[in-house]
Formats: structure tokens, C-alpha cells, sequence
């Protein structure tokens, strides 16, 4: 059942975002970049996680109404096995939803929790009368982009970073 994250839940989200940046590289974008987590090529930073935590704390305890986050977790059998964050920002002309991150370990992907987790996103973004939706990816986080472009993402630019 998919349900709002707690605070005690951070390190269990915490381990499974790791894993993904451990296990896959092209997950890197460059939020993870801003934030301090990574550099350009995945690898880790000293104190990345302990960003990370506050980062996704920050998340959790949000409860601004003009600017909303969301972060939702599945759990299965008391397991966290996916989750995602969601928030409402703007660029001083309207409101627009971001989609920061969905994580799913491994062994649970493909079995349609993704799809599932995006559509309580939107719905979210919906009920809040947020229209305009972006994310980020990886640029060689192939596997995902395919995803989203099934769920209706568009590709609408590339980002560079001046190294």
C-alpha cells in the first residue's frame, strides 16, 4: 500500500537510493550533482548521504502549502520497497510539479509499483491544480527515459554543466 514516509523511514530510503547510485551510474543526474552528492562521472562525495538525509528530511517535514512535497513509500510485508518524491516549486510566473526521484529495488521493478507511483504523483500534482509536470534523469539512464516516455514525458532539453 502506498502511504506518506515518516521521519524513521530516512535511513531505509537513504540505503535504497544509495544502492541505486551504486548499482547504476547513468541514475546520475545533475541534482545529485547540485546537491553535493555526486560528481559528474556518479561517484560519491564525502558526506553525501549525510545531505541526502537532510535533504529528504526537509521533504518529510514540509508542510508549506504554497510549496508542497510529497514523499510516498510502498511497503510489503513491512518492507520498504519503493518510494518517490514530489514537490510543487515556481520560477515567479506559475507553479509547476516536479518529479525528484522514484526508487524501486531492484527485484521489485517491473512489476508495475513504477507506474503506480508516478500515477499517485500526478494525482497529486492534479488535486493541487499543478498542470505543468518535469523531471530530470540520467542522461544514460535509458531505461528510464523509455518509461517515462510511455507515461506521456516528452523530452524537452539537455542540461550542461561547465567542468
Amino acid at each position: 500500500m502506498w502511504q506518506k514516509a515518516h521521519l524513521k523511514d530516512i535511513p531505509v530510503l537513504s540505503q535504497m537510493f544509495f544502492e541505486v547510485l551504486e548499482e547504476k551510474h547513468s541514475y546520475v543526474s545533475h541534482g545529485e550533482m547540485q546537491m553535493g552528492i555526486t560528481d559528474s562521472t556518479g561517484k560519491m562525495i564525502s558526506g553525501a548521504q549525510e545531505r541526502w538525509e537532510h535533504y529528504i528530511k526537509k521533504k518529510i517535514q514540509n508542510r508549506s502549502r504554497q510549496y508542497p512535497s510529497l514523499v510516498l513509500k510502498y511497503q510489503r510485508a513491512g518492507r520498504i520497497i519503493a518510494f518517490g518524491i514530489f514537490m510543487v516549486t515556481d520560477d515567479d510566473w506559475r507553479k509547476f510539479g516536479v518529479v525528484c526521484d522514484m526508487v524501486i529495488r531492484k527485484k521489485f521493478r517491473r512489476h508495475g509499483l513504477g507506474n503506480q507511483l508516478l500515477q499517485k504523483g500526478i494525482e497529486w500534482f492534479a488535486d493541487l491544480g499543478v498542470e505543468d509536470i518535469y523531471l530530470e534523469s540520467g542522461k544514460n539512464n535509458h531505461s528510464a527515459h523509455h518509461f517515462y516516455q510511455k507515461q506521456g514525458f516528452k523530452q524537452i532539453s539537455c542540461v550542461f554543466k561547465l567542468s
